[in-house]
């Protein structure tokens, strides 16, 4: 797996110490209070230095606390030596308001450093799980031994509060929760949900590592959920890894509206933006990596994603759809526009349809539904599945709008044992195509369940795509190699940003299809250096 750069230190580390040492601001422009945290401090510590830290549950409660400072260690919501009861399963790290919390200090002065002092919460509150390592780090679901807390941290929730983007939790490694058996069985790892009207829980996560987290339902390693009448879960992640995750939807991550008595006026929502960030080895049913949904009417759930890479993510064991990827509309009037751009789907597998990205829409027969993913500068490559080796729809019901839309898009390696190894639409209102890579093409078609419309700059031939592998940047890449026909192959009038590693478009005198820029004249290598 690609080591993480830690962003914000090393060579800038003491650069940043005067402002740790004032702390952050908050929102009325006063210095935050900062409370210093630790696995051994105690409720009646003032937290103000590390030889009186507070422990993690009182300095989440305490209002004086404005900002923590997690020394390193493996924070448990609570420890038993026996089988664990119900109602410890159930005790979390509960968030209800806006706060800072930064983990990664050596419980010394002002030095911070997440790489060298991992902070951890873990839901192994018997001390029993798999560790070889001896890490505190649960990698993958298998590892889950006995009776694990339902859910490591929760935001907002049933006692009405909110949690906006004024939160930030950075620096953080969220591990072996299991939801089997909870009240509430969503969300594993972190459960973030607006459940009362009005509501909001939509935080910043900045490098934050979910691992080997479990939830029976929805979201193994995150959910962010809109209940609430008029609610909104739609938090920022940037620099975030889900990996070794189970949930029968949405292994990794899952986004979801739900709820009654919304209307034109009162709309759920949950659009998460997703900046550089990691789904590998992730399982489940529907969306192993992750999983959108809007249900209920009145609702929008319309995801962005820039900067991610899928891969190794799996729907076998389960044997359902969407290996990578699940998008389902279903209710009323409901919204689901995902936006995806510098994105990279490979080896992603599906036990039935779609290896990357199954898209599902389904309404009663009076009501309008409208899904238009865009997909730009996006990469499938390897994927497989029995239909649609990289994606693949349905849609039943209603006025059902179904219309994709492709643009400097490559598809190549990928595999279905039946039918169609790139794409398979069984029902589409409008799908478009431009300076794609596709080895059969792109194939007007209008069928009465087809409507698919072919543009400028598609290509047949093979984009040469190096491995996965470290090509500079947060996440794995598939690079065009050398004398590569992605190269300068995209739009002339449409042509800017930046790749998927953060390195400018265009490098020659039009950009390149697919998620990777190339750097034309210099050589890439694997540990992301330019010759």
């Amino acid at each position: 797996m690609k080591m993480r750069t830690w962003h914000g230190f090393g060579l800038d580390r003491f650069a940043l110490a005067p402002l740790l040492l004032v702390g952050a601001l908050v929102g009325n422009g006063k210095c935050a209070a900062v409370c210093r945290v630790a696995v051994d401090g105690q409720a009646g510590n003032d937290g103000i230095s590390w030889t009186t830290p507070k422990d993690l549950h009182s300095a989440l409660a305490d209002t004086g606390c404005d900002e923590l400072w997690l020394k390193q260690g493996v924070y448990r919501p609570v420890t038993t030596t026996g089988t664990p009861t119900t109602a410890e399963r159930a005790v979390t790290f509960q968030i209800s308001r806006d706060l800072l919390l930064y983990g990664g200090y050596a419980g010394s002065g002002t030095v911070r450093d997440p790489v060298l002092y991992p902070t951890i919460l873990s839901g192994d509150i018997q001390g029993d799980d798999t560790d070889p390592d001896s890490n505190g780090i649960i990698e993958t679901t298998g590892d889950i031994v006995g009776n694990n807390s339902f859910h490591v941290m929760t935001m907002g929730g049933q006692d009405g509060s909110s949690v906006t983007a004024a939160t930030l939790l950075d620096g953080i490694t969220i591990t072996a929760a299991n939801t089997l058996g909870a009240p509430v069985y969503y969300g594993g790892g972190l459960l973030c949900w607006a459940d009362v009207p009005n509501a909001v829980c939509s935080p910043r996560l900045n490098d934050v590592d979910f691992r080997g987290n479990s939830s029976s339902q929805y979201g193994g390693g995150m959910m962010a959920w809109a209940r609430g009448k008029d609610s909104d879960s739609s938090p920022s992640l940037t620099r975030v890894r889900f990996s070794g995750n189970y949930a029968r939807q949405g292994g990794g991550l899952a986004n979801m509206t739900s709820g009654a008595n919304n209307s034109s006026n009162h709309l759920n929502r949950s659009s998460p933006s997703l900046v550089d960030v990691s789904f590998t080895g992730n399982s489940g049913s529907q969306g192993a990596g992750m999983y959108s949904q809007t249900l209920g009417d009145y609702s929008t759930a319309s995801p962005a994603l820039s900067r991610v890479t899928f891969s190794s993510n799996s729907t076998a064991t389960d044997g359902e759809s969407g290996g990578a990827m699940y998008v389902r509309a279903s209710g009323l009037h409901a919204i689901i526009d995902p936006v995806l751009s510098e994105v990279t789907f490979s080896n992603n597998s599906a036990f039935q349809n779609g290896g990357a990205m199954y898209f599902e829409a389904t309404n009663a027969a009076t009501g309008y539904l409208e899904m238009r993913p865009v997909l730009y500068h996006v990469t499938f490559a390897n994927n497989s599945a029995i239909i649609g080796g990289a994606v693949a729809n349905d849609g039943t019901g209603g006025m059902n709008n179904f219309a994709p839309s492709f643009s400097h898009v490559i598809f190549w390696g990928n595999h279905a044992t039946i039918a169609d190894n790139d794409i398979d639409f069984t029902h589409v209102s409008n799908a478009f195509f431009e300076y794609t890579i596709m080895a059969n093409g792109c194939v007007p078609t209008h069928d009465g369940h087809r409507n698919i419309l072919c543009g400028d700059g598609n290509l047949t031939a093979d984009p040469l795509l190096g491995p996965l592998q470290d090509n500079g940047g947060f996440t794995l890449t598939q690079a065009p190699g050398p004398g590569s026909p992605a190269i300068d192959a995209g739009d002339p009038a449409n042509c800017s940003g930046v790749d998927q590693r953060g390195v400018a478009r265009p490098q020659g005198p039009r950009c390149d299809i697919g998620a990777v820029e190339v750097i034309q004249g210099d050589a890439i290598f694997a540990n992301g250096f330019e010759n």
